[in-house]
């Protein structure tokens, strides 16, 4: 089969590891779907896949074309601004430690904490239009 985008190295090897792994449904659903997404569905606006006002620490992540992804936290554009930090790819989004970041006050990755939320603030069917108005599909 034939897809629109080639995934980063580290993305396929992160796919790969996942793929012989025994970890929850939700985990395996997620890194499907993302697989899919980053393979097939090309985002021109920022898809969100965590929603701030979803979870408690506030936190967001946005995918923009194949396999960009914006992690950040806050309820405001200012806050936004202050927060987002920019990946080329879902295996450095993951990787990135909260706290280093600023983002929350515990030493955790944000993978470890969508395990901890048991992946239930991730979103697979959100879109923001040109607008970023939040539009819910299908």
């Amino acid at each position: 089969m034939t897809h629109e985008n080639k995934l980063w190295p580290q993305d396929e090897r992160l796919f790969s590891k996942i793929e012989k792994e025994q970890i929850a449904e939700s985990e395996h659903h997620f890194f499907q779907e993302m697989r899919r997404k980053m393979l097939d569905e090309n985002a021109p606006w920022p898809e969100t896949l965590v929603w701030e006002h979803d979870n408690p620490d506030h936190l967001y992540l946005l995918r923009q074309g194949y396999d960009e992804f914006m992690l950040g936290k806050g309820t405001s554009r200012q806050e936004w601004q202050a927060t987002e930090i920019h990946t080329m790819n879902l295996s450095d989004a993951l990787a990135i430690n909260l706290k280093e970041a600023k983002l929350l006050d515990r030493d955790i990755t944000f993978l470890q904490w969508l395990r901890e939320n048991e992946f239930s603030c991730v979103k697979y069917n959100h879109q923001n239009d040109g607008n970023v108005n939040l539009v819910k599909h299908g």
